[in-house]
């Protein structure tokens, strides 16, 4: 990662002295690649973006039930969210769901004749239960069971999943597809459809920029081909859900009816209003849901289905759909026409909601569809969509967003032409949105400008690409998400397109998210800090990027030209939940390790140096580099590690991957001895000794006998009920101690009490909105407030008062790398990355 030149940096260390020279001078000085123009922002355009960084590999220790998230060359991390589960929980870890058919034999039990209807199932809105045909309801309507037939016979079933599927590999009249989950398995055929040979398919990896996004294997196919004369069956196994959809070619080929024979042992099913219909266990606990069912044609255009479902003789359902035949018998159908019923298991939803809404039916809500239409559809009306992702990747306090894109696969009307500029909104409303009942009168409150725009045409179709940056910072800064709206920006004239919504993922073009983020932990020299000493209580640093708070201390240096050794400590607000010896949030600067790990596949070694910062090396023609180009390299040998720098100095590792020697290049050493995390001596170059003393897992006493035995200074340590460090005591009484609060988060350091009984002290204010930031410090010396800070953080900006008004506003690339600063004098400087 590039460094800013050094006339920047100067400028940088002197900032908050708030008495800057003219921008002229400053420049004059510098590099002469920097102007002395008044400020203006940036121009990025000649930066790498984020989204055309190679990827190394998935970091599967991060994977979440709908995320995976990738390391980058660079360093950077891109977290990408799926609309579907693409991972399933195994004894406790996170595997990749496996949806590829394999061909088995399948074993089952099922009634031999088809079942007579024997009552009606009411919905549960109207009471419940089943109507006999003398219209009255029981909720235990007897049932004649009639004779079975055990089936032994050639199957497709998927790999691996928490959904498990078995397609027959020739459909009959008698045979079923079955679907099992948690023990409970759904068997189920159509009624009346002609025999025919299962032809499976996967889905192609698409090339490009979403090739690296698509999470392979989540999606299969079965096709039952002219099942209903011209109609087809296909059967899309897609992450946790099986899609049903009936292919109608023409007017000629529809039925009245569309019927499927359902046996759910051990379940209960429970029919609602809409036409959805859950299967309960004898708890009540929802199996399995099947929502409602549509219509949707060639052009995107959503149909009504009207679900019916009945008891028969044979202890299984009928599951009866009857399409809107006005609707299919409309002249504007574009043919052919999907019916389409969803299978899905409760284990998991979504972590996309989306819906559209149309002017022509102001009162209606439009959820759970295959396409989200968009634009003037004529007769269809004005239609906009509404998307909103709910399950957003965990990242750290010191993880900052990158970069935000939204991936939404779009496709034109086939009986429209010309372009359309599509724009995101960022929804506003302060209350929570129900996405199940956004309609065109109900429509939320948005943000008047546009996140992004696509300009869209007939000619020009495949994923838009909407920058939300903006928003999802807002969002993980604690800002209430109740998604985006994208809408066409000229809604007066006769043109529409429709995005592949969360529910149609076949051929891989099922939405994404993509979050690029990097980690700013540490203390490196690549970012920028504001800084506040405090004596023996160590050093103060504020991130100016990404907020998170640093407090670095060391408790002993005994100088000398040989190696000395100086025991220090450093706290980081992003590692407040990690306790490893120290008190929450705190290390030794001597407890650093090395590691190999994998990502996908390709071997790295892992350095976390003393402030908590991890480095990676990676083998470049046979040498293991740093793949940041600090200069490092890493030498592996059957002992252990050794990292050597630029001039020659290395550390030495165990081959347990912990801190065993730092040396110069001249060979004098600091020697250390370790317990895991825990360091438990050093020697520096002239044989001093230091001894670290552990009670209950925590340091409790630092204690040097320099070449001797005898004890010369002993420091001690003082922790709080909770853990945290709350005092250190130094060998001649004096304390310095610390405050926090329930999160581990220091809110307070305090030096050594002055003649006056009174401390300086540094006070600390974070967010409480996760990732938490720095937000104020305040110093107060002999009582006496000196000076405080404030921190507000903008879009790849960080605004820094002082209590008298005073501000410098500091300008990011997205790397968090500081590219211009100016101040309220209306000094400035700005510079660019090499």
């Amino acid at each position: 990662m590039s460094r800013l030149k050094k006339a920047l940096c100067l400028f940088l260390s002197v900032v908050f002295l708030f008495q800057l020279l003219p921008v002229t001078a400053l420049a004059a000085d510098g590099d002469a690649s920097y102007t002395n123009e008044s400020f203006q922002p940036v121009d990025m355009s000649d930066a790498v973006a984020a989204d055309e960084i190679a990827v190394l590999g998935e970091d599967t220790s991060l994977r979440e039930e709908f995320t995976k998230q990738y390391t980058l060359e660079n360093g950077a991390k891109m977290a990408v969210v799926y609309p579907s589960a693409v991972h399933y929980e195994e004894n406790g870890a996170w595997q990749d769901i496996d949806n590829r058919l394999n061909e088995t034999t399948a074993s089952y039990t099922v009634a031999a004749h088809a079942g007579v209807p024997t009552g009606a199932v009411v919905s549960e809105e109207q009471g419940g239960g089943i109507t006999d045909a003398a219209g009255t309801a029981s909720m235990d309507a007897a049932l004649d069971y009639s004779e079975t037939l055990d089936i032994t016979e050639p199957a497709l079933r998927n790999a691996a999943g928490a959904l498990s599927v078995t397609f027959p590999t020739s459909l009959t009249d008698t045979n079923r597809i079955a679907v099992t989950h948690r023990g409970y398995t759904l068997y189920f055929r159509p009624d009346g459809a002609s025999s025919s040979s299962a032809v499976s398919s996967a889905p192609e990896t698409p090339a490009g920029a979403n090739a690296r996004m698509t999470a392979v294997h989540t999606e299969s196919s079965v096709t039952y081909a002219g099942v209903y004369g011209g109609a087809d069956i296909r059967y899309d196994l897609q992450s946790n859900s099986l899609k049903e959809s009936y292919i109608l070619q023409s007017l000629a080929s529809t039925s009245e009816v569309y019927s499927s024979t359902i046996a759910a042992p051990g379940l209960t099913p429970k029919l609602h209003e809409d036409g959805s219909i859950d299967f309960t266990d004898e708890n009540g606990e929802i199996i399995f849901y099947i929502p409602p069912s549509y219509l949707y044609d060639a052009d995107g255009l959503i149909g009504n289905v009207a679900v019916e479902l009945y008891t028969l003789n044979t202890g299984e359902y009928a599951m009866v759909c009857r399409p809107d035949h006005d609707w299919l018998s409309d002249s504007a159908r574009s043919w052919p026409v999907t019916l389409d019923p969803t299978i899905y298991t409760m284990l998991s939803t979504s972590s996309f909601e989306d819906c559209y809404v149309k002017d022509n039916s102001p009162g209606r809500a439009y959820p759970s569809t295959i396409n989200l239409i968009v634009g003037n559809a004529g007769t269809s009306g004005v239609c906009r969509a509404y998307i909103r992702i709910n399950d957003l990747p965990s990242i750290g306090s010191s993880d900052v967003i990158v970069s935000a894109k939204l991936h939404y696969y779009c496709e034109f009307s086939s009986k429209v032409s010309g372009t359309v500029e599509s724009s995101i909104y960022q929804v506003t409303a302060p209350e929570w949105v129900d996405y199940n009942g956004i309609y065109w009168n109900g429509q939320p409150a948005c943000d008047e400008t546009a996140l992004d725009f696509k300009l869209n045409n007939n000619r020009r179709m495949g994923y838009n690409i909407f920058d939300i940056t903006r928003a999802a910072r807002g969002w993980y800064a604690g800002e209430l998400n109740n998604g985006l709206m994208i809408k066409s920006m000229d809604e007066s004239t006769y043109c529409w397109y429709y995005y592949y919504a969360k529910e149609n993922s076949g051929n891989n073009r099922y939405p994404k998210l993509e979050i690029f983020y990097i980690n700013t932990s540490g203390l490196e020299e690549c970012w920028d800090y504001t800084s506040q000493s405090l004596g023996r209580a160590g050093t103060a640093y504020v991130q100016d990027f990404s907020g998170n708070y640093l407090l670095s201390r060391t408790d002993m240096s005994y100088g000398g030209s040989r190696m000395s050794a100086a025991p220090g400590f450093c706290y980081s607000l992003a590692a407040r939940a990690n306790d490893i010896g120290y008190g929450y949030g705190w290390r030794s600067n001597y407890a650093q390790s090395i590691e190999a790990c994998t990502v996908s596949g390709t071997s790295y070694y892992r350095w976390t140096d003393g402030d908590g910062t991890e480095k990676y090396f990676v083998s470049a023609n046979g040498v293991w580099k740093d793949e940041l180009g600090y200069g490092y390299t890493l030498t592996v040998s059957d002992s252990g590690y050794t990292i050597t720098d630029k001039k020659s100095n290395t550390m030495e590792f165990s081959s347990a991957g912990q801190l065993t020697a730092v040396k110069d290049a001249y060979g004098n050493a600091i020697s250390i001895t370790s317990d895991g995390s825990r360091v438990t001596a050093l020697t520096d170059g002239a044989g001093r000794h230091y001894a670290f003393t552990y009670a209950d897992g925590r340091l409790t006493q630092l204690t040097y006998t320099g070449a001797g035995s005898d004890a010369i200074e002993t420091v001690t340590y003082a922790y709080t009920a909770a853990g945290d460090l709350a005092s250190v005591t130094y060998h001649d009484g004096e304390s310095v101690t610390y405050a926090w609060d329930g999160a581990h988060i220091m809110t307070s350091a305090s030096d050594i009490e002055n003649a006056d009984g009174s401390r300086d002290t540094l006070s600390v204010s974070c967010s409480s909105a996760s990732p938490a930031r720095t937000t104020a410090l305040s110093y107060t010396s002999k009582n006496t407030s000196v000076t405080s800070l404030t921190f507000a953080y903008g879009d790849n900006t960080t605004k820094v008062t002082d209590n008298l008004g005073r501000y410098v506003i500091y300008q990011f690339n997205n790397f968090g790398n500081t590219t211009a600063v100016y101040n309220s004098a209306g000094q400035a400087l700005y510079g660019r990355y090499a």
